[in-house]
């Protein structure tokens, strides 16, 4: 169930100097979890969500909705919340605290909040495989991509590795269906977020699940990271 909020903000800094504070990158934690859930980018028109996996590129343009207020909006419903009653910002210079539950901090920029990111908005984590190289076989250029998650689950103690489809965590049968009728366009691409320790029984059975719907092997790449560079992109499974 939605939770209904009312938006009230406290006001002790211009709107202007609100939104430079706003701007930037930001980690959203939830109380007990040390593991931050989502992870937002702002700037004076523009707001993402989880652009690393979920998210992709895709940028919501602010518009005339260029406020404090609006930018939260749209970052809090996406977070399943209806904003037509009581929200309460406390905004300061590297953290924002909602409801004094729901806390943002800007995280360092430094190469663990980079690989970090690769499974923000996701129930599994996501340790990718790493490269020194700076070119990448692909890289995300908004065309037909399906995004496949595979890795241990999230604040467990468990070693065994899950697949996440969309937002749900799925058992390797679901994959076909999945796939299916979503790669009619032959130049679409199989995105999959692999931890380099994933068991090469199980991408040899998530692979086998994507080819029996007629996917070339050409069509799958695997996310693969240069932490130094800060670079990323997919590569064909070597």
């Amino acid at each position: 169930m939605k939770k209904t909020l009312f938006l009230i903000f406290i006001l002790t800094i211009s709107c202007t100097n609100k939104r430079e504070l706003l701007n930037g990158h930001w980690h959203q934690f939830t109380p007990n979890n040390k593991e931050f859930t989502n992870c937002y980018n702002f700037t004076d028109s523009t707001f993402a969500s989880d652009k690393e996996t979920i998210g992709g590129n895709n940028f919501i343009e602010l518009g005339e909705y260029n406020t404090l207020k609006k930018a939260i909006f749209y970052s809090t419903a996406l977070n399943g919340y209806e904003l037509d009653s009581t929200l309460r910002i406390q905004l300061q210079r590297n953290k924002i605290i909602i409801n004094d539950t729901i806390i943002w901090k800007k995280p360092e920029n430094n190469i663990e909040t980079f690989l970090s990111e690769f499974s923000s908005g996701l129930q599994v984590k996501i340790n990718p495989i790493k490269t020194t190289d700076t070119l990448f076989d692909y890289t995300i250029d908004n065309s037909f991509e399906i995004k496949i998650y595979i890795g241990k689950k999230k604040n467990s103690s468990s070693s065994k590795y899950y697949i996440q489809l969309n937002d749900k965590l799925a058992t390797i049968d679901r994959v076909r269906n999945f796939v299916f009728c979503r790669h009619c366009d032959e130049s679409g691409k199989i995105l999959i977020y692999a931890g380099k320790d994933t068991p090469k029984t199980l991408l040899d059975s998530v692979e086998n699940e994507i080819r029996s719907v007629n996917v070339n092997a050409n069509q799958i790449y695997y996310l693969t990271v240069n932490p130094e560079k800060r670079l990323s992109g997919f590569n064909r499974r070597k």
